[in-house]
């Protein structure tokens, strides 16, 4: 009777282990989004391809919920939501005064910006590629780890 109680305790605790660990690498899991992405291409629902010229090419999702964005190796914060928060399959972007400002940001008016909550929804996220799709808009971004 010891045994089979054992046994069955070393199961429970087994199965437990395996559910966390496949929560880890489920499609909205924080831990997979938490890194640097490079923008690598984004579409219009049509499928013709949005050119990237000067855009924000590379974005972070820190793990203290900041929301960073970089061009061209510099970060860039001016008009730009500088918060996360993701919900599920939704990833929620946000301005939150007193954060990161780039210098340039004193030279730029961003009345009516930054929007007071940007909803993104998560396509794809995997250990290597993040796919956005604005909510709202037919555009989706494609992104790759970096």
């Amino acid at each position: 009777m010891h045994v089979i109680k054992q046994t069955t305790l070393l199961l429970i605790a087994l199965i437990g282990l395996i559910s966390a660990c496949r929560q880890n690498d489920t499609v909205g899991s924080t831990n997979l989004l938490n890194k640097r992405w490079r923008l690598i291409e984004s579409r219009l629902a049509d499928g013709s391809l949005v050119p990237l010229g000067q855009s924000i090419n590379t974005v972070v999702f820190d793990r203290s919920g900041e929301y960073i964005n970089e061009l061209n190796g510099r970060r860039f914060t001016c008009c730009l939501p500088n918060h996360f928060e993701q919900v599920g399959n939704l990833l929620l972007l946000s301005y939150k005064p007193g954060g990161y400002q780039s210098p340039e940001c004193a030279y730029i008016d961003c009345v009516g910006f930054p929007p007071e909550r940007l909803i993104q929804h998560i396509d794809v996220l995997s250990a290597k590629t993040l796919i956005l799709s604005v909510r709202g808009s037919s555009t989706r971004s494609v992104y790759q780890a970096d």
